[in-house]
């Protein structure tokens, strides 16, 4: 018997993952926390966020609504584009992925160091920066393209 997936069942779901793993990289690549993103969406545009509905949302356990998708962009200063999976289910990429010679052999070092730890829970590429995320939700190393 076939059963079918977690996404087939719910094709929505993928959406809200993806926007929210955009957002995470977003906020991390400002080096933002989870609490300030929601102290800026509620002074900023009224809204009653906790710490743990920034993680809800991006984690995809909850739903984003238009207007707060918008309301978290402008806090974030990136356009809406740059959050919203396209049907590919990748991110919209507005601008490609450049490094100079010396970011490359940083970049390298990175990567081996990432290796080298158990402690690397994710890697995200959010536009032209790549963060690698531990355990806490905290961004280890940063990696900025121009």
């Amino acid at each position: 018997m076939n059963i079918p997936s977690k996404e087939n069942q719910d094709p929505l779901g993928a959406l809200d993952r993806d926007f929210g793993s955009a957002v995470r990289a977003a906020r991390l690549t400002r080096r933002m926390t989870q609490e300030r993103l929601a102290e800026a969406l509620n002074r900023d545009f009224g809204y009653n966020w906790r710490q743990t509905t920034v993680g809800r949302m991006e984690s995809g356990e909850r739903p984003t609504r238009l207007r707060e998708a918008v309301s978290i962009a402008v806090i974030l200063e990136v356009d809406l584009a740059d959050l919203v999976p396209n049907p590919n289910g990748n991110v919209v990429e507005n601008t490609p992925f450049r490094l100079p010679r010396a970011d490359l052999e940083r970049l390298r070092d990175i990567i081996e160091a990432i290796l080298d730890t158990e402690l690397t829970h994710d890697v995200v590429v959010a536009g032209n920066t790549i963060s690698a995320i531990d355990a806490h939700g905290g961004a280890r190393h940063v990696v900025q393209g121009r």
